[in-house]
């Protein structure tokens, strides 16, 4: 973290606009990723200022799309979809197809916290079209696991075993442990009643590294999840011990899109 401040300084410094909001947007992302929303918002928004006065449409792109994502982990979906519709559209019209399938996920995330399936379906197979044309292997694996857990949803089976054999291929690719947590969270959610063990230890893992890493926000999503696994299971106790730990962690950092999610009738 002190090097993000410290090259956040030099291209500051040295008169380097594109550079700085380079590295304020970097730095807003990283913090949210360790839990620090607050601090996050405040480099986010400087990013946004600064993006704006460019000529150069990434930058605006890049911040952008990190201040909705931070958006949505302060549980704010209209002012993240406001943000991704313009970054989706921005991106297509610029040539960066990453960031408009990438624009398309998170409004797929979105849709599918929200219980709205099928258009979360019609984005995530969007972004899926993107990530596809773009060889990028961890995208597609992100997007087919969302799919998969949407045909769980919408009762569509032979769907939901589809995407998920998918998911497990493009997932044997992805070697950065920083990108495996989206789709072995989602996998972990489709384990039928005989592989419920084996998800939950698999959960346990993902929230241990992260929390040993400082990636805050994914130790949240991997509890969320076996909260979610043992709350189907009718784990009463067990269940109820996990969503009193979420609840301070999210409620004292700020994260309300998990506090949203424990409260929605549809993840009960």
């Amino acid at each position: 973290m002190s090097k993000y401040r410290e090259v956040t300084a030099l291209t500051e410094s040295s008169h380097d606009p594109g550079g700085h909001v380079w590295s304020l947007a970097t730095y807003a992302d990283t913090l949210r990723m360790r839990g620090q929303l607050d601090e996050a918002q405040t480099s986010c928004t400087n990013a946004q200022a600064e993006a704006g006065v460019l000529s150069d449409p990434q930058f605006k792109i890049y911040s952008d799309f990190i201040c909705a994502s931070l958006a949505v982990d302060r549980g704010e979906p209209e002012t993240a979809l406001l943000l991704l519709e313009k970054t989706e559209l921005l991106s297509r019209s610029s040539g960066n197809a990453v960031y408009e399938a990438n624009s398309e996920f998170l409004i797929g995330q979105i849709e599918f916290d929200a219980g709205r399936y099928t258009k979360a379906q019609e984005q995530l197979r969007r972004a899926m079209k993107g990530y596809a044309g773009e060889q990028a292997q961890t995208g597609e694996a992100n997007a087919e696991a969302l799919l998969a857990l949407c045909a769980q949803m919408l009762n569509e089976p032979a769907e939901r075993d589809r995407a998920a054999t998918r998911a497990r291929g493009l997932r044997s690719s992805i070697s950065s442990q920083q990108e495996v947590y989206v789709v072995d969270i989602a996998l972990a959610r489709l384990a039928g009643p005989d592989q419920r063990t084996v998800a939950i230890d698999r959960l346990r893992e993902l929230a241990r590294d992260a929390e040993r890493r400082r990636w805050i926000g994914w130790s949240l999503e991997s509890k969320l999840a076996e909260w979610q696994i043992l709350t189907g299971q009718g784990n009463k106790p067990e269940a109820s011990e996990i969503r009193a730990d979420l609840e301070k962690t999210a409620r004292a950092l700020g994260f309300k899109r998990i506090l949203s999610l424990l409260n929605s009738s549809r993840q009960n």
